[in-house]
C-alpha cells in the first residue's frame, strides 16, 4: 500500500506542479501539489527490501535479481523516452548534453563528462545500483552486524552533512560539489532509515534506532532545504514502521492498491519526460489542465502496465530461473 500511494504521489507531484514548473507552456494545473516526498519514500522501501533479501538469501541473489529485474525495463524506458521526447516532448525537456549511451551505461553524469540522463528523473536508478552494490560488499564484512552496523548506517546520514557544511565550501571550483551530487552522496540518509526500519521491526535492534528518522528528516531538510518534503518523509517512515510491524491487509478492496504497487516501477520509469509529452500535446490539440494532468497519469499507469508485463516481469522470471553460480551465505548469517 505505502508503495503504492508513493508512486501516485510522484505522478501527481509531477502532473500538477513539476510538469508546469518545467514546462511553462503548460500553464497552472487546478491545483498543485509541490511536496517531493513519493521518490524518497519509494528509497526508503527499497533499503528495507535490500536488508530483507540480504537476510534471506545472500547478496549473489541480490544483485542478480534486483539488476536483471531493473535493467531491461530501464533500458526499453530511457529508449522509448529518448525517441518521445525528441519527436513530440516541448523545447524544454530537449538538452544539448542528454544522451542516450551515458543514460544506458547506468553511471553519474560527472563521470561522463557532464552528460546527462535523457530523463532527470532516472536519478534514483544509478543511486539503487550502487546502494545493491554497496550493500552486497558490506554483507561479507563485520559491518554487515552488530555495532559495526550502526555505525555505518549513522555515517551515512552524519558525514554526508559534514561535508556539504564543511568540505564543499572550500572547494572553489565546484567539481566536487558536482559529484558529491551525482554520486548521490546527499541521499544516503534514505537507505540509512530504511535499514534502520528494518532492524526495528525485526527485533535485531531497540527502539533507540528508531532516533534515525528524525536524524533522517533533519539530513534531509539540511540538503534540500524543503521542509514540507522533510516532514513528510518522517511521516512516511513512521507508517513504514507501522506497517512493517502491524497486521498483513488482504482486503479485497486493497487489490488495486496491491496491482498498482505491483507496476511502480515501470511507471516510475514512464511518468516524467513522457508524461509532460502527453500533456504538451494535449495542450496543442486545446486540452484544459486539468484534463492534461489526468491524462497523463492515465497515461503513465497504462504505460507503467505494459512495461511491467512485457519487459520487467518476464526479464524476473527469466533470471530467476537460472540457477546461482555460487552459494549464497546461510539464510541464519
Amino acid at each position: 500500500m505505502l508503495r503504492a500511494a508513493a508512486i501516485l504521489l510522484v505522478v501527481v507531484q509531477h502532473a500538477t506542479w513539476g510538469g508546469p514548473l518545467l514546462v511553462p507552456e503548460l500553464g497552472a494545473r487546478p491545483f498543485e501539489m509541490s511536496v517531493q516526498v513519493g521518490a524518497s519514500t519509494l528509497m526508503v522501501i527499497s533499503a528495507y527490501f535490500i536488508c530483507q533479501t540480504l537476510r534471506s538469501s545472500g547478496p549473489w541473489l541480490l544483485v542478480r535479481n534486483r539488476l536483471g529485474r531493473m535493467l531491461p525495463p530501464f533500458a526499453v524506458a530511457s529508449v522509448l523516452t529518448y525517441a518521445l521526447t525528441r519527436w513530440f516532448g516541448p523545447d524544454a525537456l530537449h538538452r544539448d548534453s542528454e544522451d542516450l549511451t551515458a543514460t544506458l551505461l547506468i553511471l553519474p553524469p560527472s563521470l561522463l563528462d557532464e552528460l546527462d540522463l535523457v530523463d532527470p528523473s532516472y536519478w534514483t536508478v544509478p543511486l539503487q545500483v550502487m546502494a545493491f552494490a554497496a550493500a552486497a560488499m558490506l554483507w561479507r564484512t563485520r559491518c554487515s552486524s552488530g555495532w559495526w552496523l550502526r555505525v555505518v548506517l549513522w555515517a551515512a546520514v552524519v558525514i554526508p552533512v559534514v561535508i556539504s557544511a564543511v568540505v564543499l565550501p572550500l572547494d572553489d571550483s565546484g567539481a566536487l560539489a558536482t559529484l558529491h551530487g551525482d554520486l548521490g552522496v546527499h541521499r544516503t540518509h534514505l537507505f540509512a532509515v530504511g535499514a534502520a526500519l528494518w532492524l526495528w521491526a525485526t527485533g535485531r535492534s531497540g527502539h533507540t534506532i528508531l532516533l534515525m528518522i528524525p536524524a533522517a528528516v533533519a539530513a534531509h531538510h539540511f540538503h534540500t532545504e524543503d521542509l514540507p518534503s522533510s516532514l513528510a518523509l518522517g511521516v512516511a517512515c513512521g507508517l513504514i514502521a507501522a506497517a512493517a510491524t502491524g497486521p498483513d491487509w488482504s482486503h479485497p478492496a486493497l487489490r488495486p492498491l496491491v496491482w498498482l504497487a505491483g507496476i511502480s516501477y515501470g511507471i516510475y520509469l514512464v511518468n516524467h519526460n513522457i508524461g509532460y509529452t502527453v500533456m504538451y500535446q494535449l495542450r496543442l490539440a486545446g486540452a484544459s489542465p486539468a484534463v492534461q494532468s489526468a491524462a497523463m497519469v492515465t497515461a503513465s499507469i497504462a504505460l507503467g502496465w505494459l512495461l511491467t508485463r512485457t519487459v520487467e516481469q518476464p526479464a524476473a522470471r527469466w533470471v530467476a530461473s537460472t540457477p546461482p553460480r555460487q552459494p549464497d551465505t546461510p539464510a541464519t548469517r
